[in-house]
């Protein structure tokens, strides 16, 4: 009960992080240098949403104790990823380091398991 608390937490204030983060967010992308401001701005806001969304909806669904958040926490690092990589900024490590343990624990440790939450 208590990992299903905190881990739906966990996601929900991951969530929240990329939905405030939006408005702050990266607008220059070194990998993108030839793609207008319209659009780098379009990219980066949908991936910032699309990851925003789909922590959240993960983060609830832990907390309705489903264990088909697994694979919406991946998806969802994914694109959080994909979007630090296209717009790095420095700022930016600690969300990509969550993204990664995210990765690792879903993925490779198999963390947590079903039964537990």
């Amino acid at each position: 009960m208590w990992w299903r608390l905190g881990i739906g937490l966990f996601l929900l204030g991951h969530a929240f992080v990329h939905a405030r983060w939006r408005t702050y967010g990266p607008k220059a992308s070194v990998l993108l240098p030839n793609l207008g401001e319209a659009s780098r701005t379009s990219l980066s806001t949908a991936l910032f949403v699309a990851s925003a969304i789909g922590f959240g909806i993960a983060g609830f669904i832990v907390l309705f104790g489903q264990a088909w958040w697994r694979p919406l926490a991946v998806v969802s690092s994914l694109i959080s990823l994909a979007l630090l990589v296209l717009f790095w900024k420095r700022g930016l490590t600690v969300g990509a380091a969550i993204d990664i343990g995210v990765l690792v624990a879903v993925l490779w440790l198999r963390w947590p398991r079903v039964p537990s939450l």
